[in-house]
């Protein structure tokens, strides 16, 4: 924005004008702490779903279709799978 634009917008402004410009506060040291553990959050669950869609793709490259890989019994019942029965798709236990 040139000093120009700005000027005007700024005595839009005083005339009474508040949609021609507005302001923004700056939030303190505090506010920003207090958000960080939500944006924390937001950003591991939506690494979390990347991870899964993921997982349940490339299963279902080798015809798994089922399996919903956040379950505690997951490799319980992928092995019990008859598709990975049939292709020897195994799981490696680290």
């Amino acid at each position: 924005m040139d000093a120009e634009s700005l000027l005007r917008a700024l005595q839009a402004w005083r005339r009474g004008d508040r949609h021609a410009c507005s302001f923004v506060r700056v939030p303190s040291v505090e506010e920003e702490d207090a958000r960080r553990p939500h944006r924390e959050l937001a950003r591991l669950t939506k690494e979390r779903v990347g991870h899964v869609n993921r997982i349940k793709g490339l299963l279902a490259l080798h015809g798994v279709r089922d399996h919903r890989p956040l379950r505690r019994d997951r490799r319980e019942a992928l092995e019990q799978n008859p598709i990975t029965l049939d292709r020897s798709l195994r799981l490696r236990t680290c």
